[in-house]
């Protein structure tokens, strides 16, 4: 299983978009300053993450989320899913997560 998924700096309050098959794992790696994309930007928490089953599904949402460039948009993904839809306009755009719910 994959994940794409959104970090939040509990420092800064910056997000960082990225794609695992261990998200457990990544965490860590994100918080040790091991990944020099966030190293010293920490420590991070998981703000929103969504599961697939193969590594392109993962790496297509990832790129549709960076493509995005907008902490709004970012911000409202999250807000959507705990109301239970994932599903939102951005810029007069539809844009529809195609991903099943977290389970836990």
């Amino acid at each position: 299983m994959y994940h794409t998924y959104i970090l939040k700096s509990k420092k800064s309050g910056k997000y960082y978009v990225g794609y695992t098959n261990n998200l457990d794992d990544r965490l860590k790696l994100h918080n040790a300053n091991k990944v020099p994309a966030t190293k010293g930007l920490g420590p991070w928490e998981v703000f929103h993450s969504e599961p697939f089953q193969t590594e392109k599904e993962a790496i297509n949402r990832e790129r549709q989320i960076k493509s995005w460039k907008s902490r709004k948009a970012i911000e409202r993904l999250k807000f959507e899913q705990n109301r239970g839809s994932a599903t939102f306009s951005r810029d007069n755009i539809e844009i529809t997560a195609h991903a099943e719910e977290n389970k836990k």
